[in-house]
C-alpha cells in the first residue's frame, strides 16, 4: 500500500481497517477475507471505491486524486488464459 511518501505492507490473513491521509483527506482501507479494498475516499468520482475487492497477485486498486495505491504482492500467480 502506498500513499505519497508512505509505503506499508500488510498481511491479507489478518482483518484490519486502516486510515490513510492524502491531499484530499482521509481514505479508509479494509483488509478482510484474503483481500483488500478502498472502502471510502474523499475523491469526487469514487472510482476507487467502486472498484471493490482485490485478491489476486498483481491486482491494483488506486485512488489517484488522493495519491493512494493498493497492490497485491507475493503468493502464487494464477493463469486467466493461455494462447498459442
Amino acid at each position: 500500500m502506498e500513499s505519497d511518501d508512505r509505503r506499508q505492507r500488510c498481511p491479507l490473513n489478518r482483518d484490519q481497517v486502516l486510515y490513510l491521509d492524502g491531499p484530499l483527506g482521509r481514505s479508509r482501507v479494509e483488509i478482510a477475507g484474503q483481500g483488500a479494498r478502498i472502502a471510502t475516499s474523499p475523491c469526487p468520482e469514487q472510482r476507487c471505491v467502486l472498484q471493490g475487492w482485490i485478491r489476486r497477485q498483481g491486482e491494483v486498486a488506486a485512488c489517484l486524486p488522493n495519491h493512494l495505491v493498493l497492490r497485491i504482492e507475493g503468493g502464487s500467480e494464477t493463469v486467466d488464459a493461455l494462447s498459442r
